[in-house]
């Protein structure tokens, strides 16, 4: 008899489990790609001297807001800027700068962060090549909250990445 409960308990559990596998109500995990690979995200030399941790403040901001918005099933932050081939999987690097340094202007003031620019790269990891390349502004950013607006950039990347991945 207790041969015979636990081979039904076995049975009734196999099923419940094969069927909550097979019944996932969320379709992006049938996406394109399962894993986000975030590089330490850098910034040029003019950023780095007015605002020495925007480039830590961004980053930790975009991966803070990835793991919100729960688009990827699994996000890491690369511990080697050596690329990683794996399907399934997109690398993202970001590289911050001014504005007028795009534009090769010089003139502007290269003060607060209304002028920085984030260029998002985005790299297929199974084949290694690039297959979105941005620069993101910071707009809509106050330049009153100094700290705070790397910070809103990193929100507004992470945003950016899930809709270009969402719409590959």
């Amino acid at each position: 008899m207790p041969v015979l409960l636990c081979a039904c308990l076995l049975w009734t559990a196999g099923c419940s489990v094969k069927k909550t596998l097979t019944t996932l109500p969320d379709d992006r995990t049938e996406g394109v790609f399962q894993k986000a690979v975030i590089h330490g995200f850098d910034a040029d030399r003019d950023v780095a001297e007015a605002i020495p941790s925007a480039a830590t403040l961004c980053e930790n901001a975009a991966f803070e807001e990835l793991l919100q918005i729960g688009f990827f099933p699994m996000i890491v932050k690369a511990s080697s800027l050596a690329s990683v081939r794996e399907p399934a999987t997109v690398i993202v690097k970001v590289r911050l700068t001014y504005r007028d340094a795009i534009s090769h202007s010089r003139t502007k003031a290269k003060t607060g962060t209304q002028n920085i620019v984030a260029e998002v790269r985005l790299i297929d990891a199974a084949n290694g090549k690039a297959f979105h390349s941005e620069f993101v502004p910071a707009r809509g950013v106050r330049s009153s909250s100094l700290p705070g607006n790397p910070a809103e950039l990193g929100k507004m990347i992470a945003r950016h990445i899930c809709q270009v991945v969402q719409n590959q």
